[in-house]
């Protein structure tokens, strides 16, 4: 059968064959079209991974610009930081530069003071040496040793007796008076009058009780 067809720019192209497959041999045209289906397979399958390729495009640029972002705040945060620290130091710097003039000024003080305690000192030990010079057995109550510059021995006077030390038999007691008005009165069964004790005796010389008392001073 002759058949007549335009060739056309497209005539070594698949699709040509394809689309006037009644004029050629079935099993090329059977190889074009599994030939033209694994083409288009493949271009769909181009496509999606040009998309996935858009799409990672995008993330990429996105993870960029977000880098850019953190990294800009970051550097603006650090730089915060680090002007604040800097202000700490120099703060830190200035309070130890006080502290340093702080205590110079007290070693200085400490000084001055500890030079005036020694003038006083030495002031007070030469009032004490002036009082001493000025006063001594003669003229105040100090005993003879005690005179400045004294180097006579205190000699005893009296002569040397057999006598033991102390208060001499028969000697009377000096004893404080009772008073007659006691402020409160305790009554105590003993077996011995206490040392010291005033008895009292009925009109026929019976002793009736001893009395103590005691007294209770106050220094003023």
């Amino acid at each position: 059968m002759n058949t007549t067809f335009d060739k056309s720019k497209n005539s070594n192209r698949p699709e040509f064959f394809i689309k006037h497959k009644d004029y050629f041999d079935e099993k090329l045209i059977n190889v074009l079209v599994a030939t033209q289906n694994k083409c288009d397979k493949l271009t769909e399958e181009i496509n999606k991974l040009r998309e996935r390729i858009v799409i990672k495009d995008d993330i990429i640029s996105y993870l960029k610009i977000r880098e850019d972002s953190i990294k800009k705040k970051y550097q603006l945060d650090l730089k915060e930081k680090n002007d604040e620290i800097n202000d700490c130091i120099k703060d830190l710097q200035d309070l130890i530069d006080d502290m340093k003039k702080t205590i110079d000024r007290i070693s200085e003080d400490n000084k001055n003071l500890t030079e005036l305690i020694i003038e006083k000192d030495k002031i007070i030990n030469d009032l004490e040496i002036d009082k001493r010079k000025k006063k001594n057995s003669s003229n105040s109550s100090l005993p003879p040793s005690m005179d400045f510059g004294s180097i006579k021995a205190n000699i005893n006077s009296r002569e040397k007796s057999d006598k033991k030390p102390g208060g001499q038999k028969g000697h009377t007691a000096h004893l404080i008076n009772l008073n007659n008005k006691p402020t409160k009165i305790i009554i105590k069964k003993v077996k011995k009058a206490p040392t010291g004790a005033n008895p009292y005796k009925d009109e026929d010389g019976n002793i009736l009780y001893y009395s103590v008392q005691e007294i209770d001073y106050k220094l003023k």
